[in-house]
């Protein structure tokens, strides 16, 4: 559930609730992430000194310390009027809760913790003979890409797909693209399965991209290809497809036959499912750069409608310009949006980002329209020996690639999150923008990660419920790179705590790209970005990690893919209650903000005074529907005074909300 680092899962209630001592009373109540009690968790208050306010420091003295009891709460008795501060000593294997500030008045207040457990960092790959393999030369693994299916019930089943240089040398199939399959949401992994070309003519060149398609129950992967035909060479993107959710793979399909041959090369494939309802559901579409030898380019789209087995005739989304980087998202109602990057055909020109909408599935698109115009690019040129490709920490390519998310309550709200030159000698900062109406106009930028140090790659992923995960690379020390995510809770507009490590806090040194210690791979070449999903049980992220040992000649690192499921911040809530009377009955309906899922579940409850206190009558579970409505209706009592309480019992991504009651004439 919520949080620490990235989470405000501190729900404070202030209560009028009687105090019998000459102070007052903080009562605690401690929940997992199933909102069931925890035991022999220890908080600590604190007196805030002066200064007061910003955080709890050196200057601020403890006061007491409580242990929760079975049940999951405590108490601080007893406690005089001032401000303090509510620490929890964080249980073991769960994320950091803020300091709670609190100020004691003439009231008692009540403080609900809870966390999410910390995600495990899990290696996807097998990495058994890197160090040996051809004396040790071809050992990267790096630029995964992520593909996941939930049932209602059971844990959730996902690909991983990777460029892959190891060991995949035989004669006539030579493929540098592995596949890992997890069915406990990335808790275990079985592979390393690489992608077969089925034939001894094609070579499987990698950056894949991933998708499920649930109308066919499959997973499918595209990925950059080359061909030795009779004509020449066919530079095109290829898809495989797996027997149902496992990494058993086709033989690769031809997502466009007939590019010219020797003078056009298709690349930097991305795939996207229409999930419908709507005209386009089961829809495949694949965006992708074909660039020429004139050194334009142009940014197209191809479709499928049988599950990937045939394409369409490409639809240019860009028309002929100097583009690379396409990426394709599909939002509610089957609007299909695609983004990419004008680079102006120099290295040291800044870039624009572009966008367009199809209303059609993918037949027809848009005038382009611009997210951001004349944008500083990131790294420095000239770094990657005998190459102008721009880098930072002085071998990492960096591409400036954005990366685009839509709001699944509403098509017409899109997240975009790209990477741009900070100020002065600051070689990369992430930024994020938002449309709310389609992609039409765009809001000013604002910064994803800190100020400090150095942060490139983004990607982007939004949950079911509306939550948003931005990850990126970052180094604050110029030599070692950190994994990293921020959470964004789009319903109260801004972030959810400080960005968090999702190596916990280990960065890892940056292996040997330059020169490129693996022969098969480009120099500064070799990291790739953080893939992110968001399944509707958490996210998941998976990234190129060096914290394996490996080669001495590869300064010690042998490159790996790690993945990590991570439940997210879970969100406060409110629950509305508005009481309608009938002679013969009473309705109670309201609203739960932010909305949950559908299915979630309102606890109402209906007491009637005795004389002596209220005494409940009647409870009834309400299902919360699309809307995050609810209503429930009891049988009403004969005179007195009634009282219709409402409390939402939580939900992933929510935590449970505070009591909300009426009293009436019954």
């Amino acid at each position: 559930m919520p949080a620490l680092a990235v989470g405000i899962a501190v729900l404070v209630v202030a209560l009028s609730l009687p105090a019998f001592a000459a102070g007052k009373k903080i009562f605690i109540t401690k929940t997992d992430e199933k909102f069931n009690g925890m035991n022999n968790v220890t908080f600590e208050l604190y007196k805030d000194n002066p200064p007061v306010g910003g955080a709890r420091g050196n200057e601020d003295t403890k006061v007491d310390t409580q242990t929760t009891d079975a049940t999951g709460h405590a108490t601080f008795d007893d406690v005089a009027k001032g401000d303090y501060w509510v620490h929890e000593v964080t249980p073991a294997g769960y994320k950091v809760n803020p300091d709670e500030a609190v100020k004691i008045k003439n009231r008692n207040k009540e403080l609900v913790f809870s966390n999410t457990p910390k995600g495990a960092n899990n290696r996807v790959n097998d990495p058994t003979g890197d160090k040996t393999i051809e004396d040790g030369t071809h050992v990267f693994q790096f630029g995964p890409a992520l593909a996941v299916v939930c049932d209602a019930h059971g844990p959730c089943d996902v690909l991983a797909a990777w460029n892959d240089s190891t060991g995949f040398h035989p004669p006539g199939d030579i493929s540098l693209v592995s596949t890992a399959i997890s069915h406990d949401f990335g808790n275990s992994w079985a592979g390393d399965v690489k992608v077969p070309t089925g034939s001894p003519s094609l070579f499987n060149l990698g950056q894949p991209s991933a998708v499920y398609d649930r109308f066919t129950n499959r997973f499918l992967v595209a990925y950059d290809s080359v061909a030795d035909t009779e004509e020449g060479l066919d530079w095109g993107l290829r898809i495989s497809r797996s027997t149902g959710r496992s990494t058993s793979w086709s033989t690769p399909v031809d997502t466009f036959p007939g590019i010219p041959l020797d003078s056009a090369f298709a690349h930097g494939g991305s795939l996207a499912t229409d999930p419908g309802p709507g005209p386009g559901a089961g829809n495949i579409y694949l965006a992708f750069t074909l660039s020429f030898e004139e050194g334009e380019s142009e940014v197209a789209l191809t479709t499928s409608t049988n599950g990937g087995g045939d394409w369409e005739e490409p639809v240019s989304v860009s028309g002929l310009g100097t583009y690379d980087h396409a990426e394709v998202a599909v939002g509610p109602g089957g609007v299909v949006y695609v983004t990419w990057t004008d680079y102006g055909g120099s290295s040291t020109s800044p870039f624009d980002i572009l966008f367009s909408r199809s209303t059609n599935g993918g037949q027809t698109f848009s005038n382009p329209v611009q997210i951001r115009q004349g944008s500083p690019r990131s790294g420095t040129p000239g770094q990657c020996t005998g190459s102008s490709l721009r880098t930072v920490l002085g071998s990492a390519a960096v591409f400036d690639a954005n990366q685009i998310a839509v709001d699944p309550y509403d098509p017409q709200h899109i997240y975009a999150v790209y990477s741009i030159h900070g100020q002065g000698s600051d070689e990369s900062d992430v930024s994020y923008t938002t449309s709310g109406d389609g992609g039409r106009t765009w809001s000013a930028p604002e910064p994803v990660g800190p100020s400090a140090g150095t942060q490139w790659a983004p990607d982007i992923a939004v949950t079911p419920d509306g939550r948003v995960a931005i990850t990126y690379h970052q180094s604050q020390d110029g030599s070692t790179v950190d994994p990293t995510v921020a959470f964004y809770d789009p319903f109260a507009d801004r972030f959810v705590g400080e960005p968090q490590s999702l190596t916990d806090g280990n960065p890892f040194p940056l292996w040997n790209v330059d020169p490129s210690f693996d022969s098969t791979v480009a120099n500064c070449f070799g990291l790739g970005g953080i893939d992110a999903i968001a399944p509707g049980s958490g996210f998941g992220f998976a990234w190129a990690d060096g914290r394996d040992p490996g080669p001495a000649g590869n300064d010690g690192i042998d490159p790996n893919i790690y993945f990590t499921h991570d439940l997210g911040p879970f969100l406060a809530t409110s629950t509305s209650l508005s009481v309608a009377t009938t002679a013969a009955k009473l309705e109670a309906s309201g609203k739960v903000s932010p909305q949950p899922l559908r299915g979630a579940v309102v606890r109402v409850t209906l007491a009637r005074d005795t004389g002596d206190g209220f005494e409940q009558v009647a409870g009834k579970n309400a299902r919360i529907d699309e809307n995050g409505s609810y209503s429930s209706s009891f049988t009403r009592p004969v005179g007195g005074t009634c009282m219709i309480t409402v409390v939402f019992q939580g939900s992933e991504g929510r935590e449970p909300s505070p009591s909300t009651s009426k009293t009436f004439a019954c």
